[in-house]
C-alpha cells in the first residue's frame, strides 16, 4: 500500500469505529467493545504506516537532489555535509552540539569542519562557538566585579580599538561674531596606549569518567570552569596589571590610565584608613559622576573590616549596612564592593582601595577562544586536559572619574 492508501484506510477505520459505537447505543456489549477497539487500532496502525512511508519518500527525494557544485575532493575522500540554509539560531545550536562532541570524544565533527572551514583544526585546536563564548563572558560578568561594572566591548575583526584615553580635553569655546575666523584648538591630546586584546591561557583537567557520563552537562561544566579560570586571571590584571602584554589595572599608577595625581593619602597612617581621607576621595571626583550607577568603592575584605568600624566626630558609623539581601552596603552614600583580588597589604605607601565610575574602565574581548584537547599527557591520572586560550585587554579611560586610597 502507498502512503495515500494507508491514509484512506485510516479514515475508513475511524469511520467504522464511530459507526460501531453509534449503532450500539445503550446496549454496549463486550463484542461491541472488541470491534470498536479493533477498528480504532487499525486506524492508528494505518496512520503510523503512512507517516513512515512519507518520511522515507522525503529522504529519498532529498538524496536524489543534485548538488549545486561539482565535487573537487580527491578520490576516496568523504563528501562534506550538504550545504543548507540555516537560521542563526540553528547554526549556533549545531556549532555548540559539535563542540560538545569534541569535548566529550575528541573528534572534530564534520559539521564543525564545514561551519568553521576557515579555521585550522588539524593541529588539535577547535574554535569555541561564539554563542558559547558569549555565555562564558556573561558568566564572567556575574562572577567578577570589574567585568560586571565596566564597559565591555566585543571585537570580532579589528586587532586594536585604538587610543581611547583623553589626556587633554578641547579648550573652552570662544565667543565670536558671525564672520570672524574660528580659533584653532591645540590642546586636544589622546593617550599613547592602545586597547589591543592580549592572549590568556588556562588548563582545565576533567576526569575521563565524567566525560563519558551522560548525566554531566558538559556545556554548563565547561562554561563554568572557563568563566572562573579565565575570569580570575583577567580580573587580577584589571586591578593590578602592568599594561604591558596584559590589561592596565586601576591600582597601577600610569599616565596611560590613572596617574599619581588621583592618589589620595590625606590623614591615613601607614596601616589605617582615615575618615577624612575617604571624604577627600569622594570630593576629589566631580559631582556629576556621583549619580552614575557604576559609581562605587572597591576594597579587599580586610579593608572593609576596618571601614565598618569607622565613626565620624559625633560617634556615628560611616558604614551603612544594606537591609536588602544582595544589595551592597554603602559608605558616604556610594555602594561598597569587596574583591579578594584587591590589595590587602597595609604597609606604608601602598594602595588599599579605589572609588570611581567603573563604566570608564573599558574591556575589549576578542571572540576567538580556542580549545586544545590533551589526551595522553594526563592519562596516568585518568584525565583529559583542555587548554583554553582567550584574548582580552582593559584600561581606565578617564582618570578624573577615579580616586585611589593610598597609605601614608
Amino acid at each position: 500500500m502507498t502512503a495515500r492508501e494507508h491514509r484512506q484506510a485510516a479514515l475508513q477505520a475511524l469511520a467504522d469505529a464511530r459507526r460501531i459505537w453509534s449503532e450500539a447505543g445503550d446496549n454496549v456489549t463486550e463484542e461491541t467493545r472488541t470491534a470498536y477497539d479493533r477498528a480504532l487500532n487499525d486506524h492508528h496502525n494505518h496512520l503510523a504506516d503512512a507517516h513512515r512511508l512519507e518520511n522515507l519518500e522525503d529522504a529519498e527525494r532529498r538524496m536524489a537532489e543534485p548538488t549545486t557544485e561539482p565535487s573537487t575532493l580527491a578520490p576516496g575522500t568523504p563528501n562534506p555535509p550538504e550545504t543548507e540554509t540555516r537560521t542563526a539560531e540553528e547554526t549556533a545550536e549545531l556549532e555548540e552540539r559539535a563542540f560538545m562532541r569534541y569535548m566529550q570524544t575528541g573528534q572534530v565533527a564534520p559539521e564543525l569542519r564545514a561551519i568553521q572551514a576557515d579555521n585550522d583544526t588539524a593541529g588539535g585546536f577547535v574554535v569555541m562557538p561564539q554563542q558559547l563564548q558569549r555565555d562564558i563572558l556573561a558568566d564572567m560578568d556575574a562572577e567578577f566585579f570589574v567585568r560586571s561594572m565596566a564597559n565591555v566591548i566585543s571585537m570580532t575583526q579589528a586587532e586594536s580599538l585604538g587610543q581611547v584615553t583623553l589626556d587633554t580635553d578641547v579648550d573652552d569655546f570662544s565667543w565670536t561674531t558671525e564672520i570672524a575666523e574660528a580659533d584653532e584648538d591645540t590642546s586636544l591630546a589622546f593617550g599613547k596606549r592602545e586597547l589591543r586584546p592580549h592572549p590568556v591561557r588556562k588548563l582545565i583537567k576533567i576526569s575521563k569518567k565524567l566525560l563519558r557520563s551522560s548525566f554531566l552537562d558538559m556545556a554548563a561544566y565547561v562554561r563554568g570552569r572557563c568563566a572562573y579560570k579565565i575570569g580570575y586571571t583577567q580580573e587580577t590584571a584589571f586591578l593590578t596589571g602592568s599594561g604591558s602584554g596584559q590589561p592596565l589595572g586601576v591600582f597601577t599608577a600610569s599616565d596611560d590610565g590613572i596617574g599619581t595625581a588621583r592618589d589620595v593619602t590625606g590623614d591615613n597612617t601607614t596601616t589605617e584608613i582615615a575618615v577624612t581621607t575617604l571624604k577627600d576621595m569622594k570630593y576629589s571626583i566631580k559631582g556629576q559622576y556621583w549619580a552614575d550607577p557604576s559609581f562605587a568603592w572597591l576594597f579587599h575584605r580586610d579593608a572593609v573590616k576596618q571601614l565598618a568600624k569607622l565613626q565620624d566626630g559625633n560617634g556615628r558609623f560611616l558604614w551603612e549596612d544594606s537591609i536588602v539581601r544582595g544589595d551592597p552596603s554603602r559608605l558616604l552614600g556610594a555602594p561598597v564592593y569587596m574583591s579578594e583580588i584587591a590589595p590587602s597589604t597595609f604597609t606604608s605607601g601602598l594602595y588599599v582601595g579605589v572609588l570611581g565610575v567603573w563604566k570608564y574602565y573599558w574591556i575589549v574581548d576578542a571572540l576567538t577562544m580556542q580549545v586544545q584537547r590533551l589526551v595522553e599527557l594526563y592519562s596516568r591520572n585518568n584525565q583529559d586536559g583542555f587548554l583554553i586560550d582567550a584574548e582580552a585587554d582593559g584600561q581606565p579611560v578617564k582618570a578624573e572619574a577615579f580616586a585611589r586610597c593610598k597609605l601614608a
